[in-house]
């Protein structure tokens, strides 16, 4: 199983888990360090794209000592360890507590992947740089992208998946639109005091 196909079957797992609960309505990404880091994709696809599921990003810690008061069972918890730090595993088990669904993201088994519901291994770039494809990031990245997919009634014109079909717009300016430059002047050299 490729790593989009065990993402979408893990998304479409949590929401047909939480249907009779009302679905899912936010989002949390929790990691600590570079984990936290490689969350951050996720978090600024989800602003920008979703507007049925909210998405917000928090250190292990920061979620541990101030867990948010809206975080219950329609909470997707997204928590990322490359080995399972215990500040990490205290995060994920904090937002069971609070009923959300939680898939760990990890590179190596540990307490985490036994702590929540569903897990999806990452290559780490530490141990092999040749696929940026199978990243904390991209996994993360991949999990936003179809949870926004299966939550959201996208039109068949804006695909949202594979990656691959995605592509940048070009931007041109308009002919008739000048450019200004600045007005060149005297140079503003430092003078010292003695030379004035």
């Amino acid at each position: 199983m490729t790593t989009q196909e065990q993402v979408k079957d893990v998304v479409s797992q949590v929401l047909a888990d939480k249907a009779d609960k009302g679905g899912i309505k936010r989002v949390v990404w929790i990691g600590a360090g570079g984990s936290n880091g490689g969350n951050y994709p996720a978090q600024y696809f989800m602003e920008h794209e979703a507007t049925q599921v909210v998405s917000s990003s928090y250190t292990s810690n920061e979620f541990v000592h101030a867990t948010p008061a809206y975080v219950n069972e329609n909470t997707l918890a997204v928590v990322v360890s490359m080995r399972g730090t215990k500040e990490t595993i205290v995060a994920a088990q904090v937002a069971k507590d609070h009923g959300a669904s939680t898939i760990a993201i990890y590179v190596d088994e540990s307490a985490l992947t036994e702590v929540c519901d569903y897990k999806i291994q990452y290559d780490s770039l530490a141990v092999d740089e040749s696929c940026m494809g199978r990243t904390n990031s991209a996994v993360v990245t991949m999990i936003a992208m179809e949870l926004t997919q299966q939550t959201e009634a996208m039109p068949s014109t804006r695909p949202l998946w594979p990656l691959s079909t995605w592509s940048t717009p070009s931007i041109e300016r308009p002919s008739s639109t000048p450019v200004r430059l600045l007005p060149s002047g005297p140079s503003r050299t430092p003078t010292s005091p003695a030379s004035t």
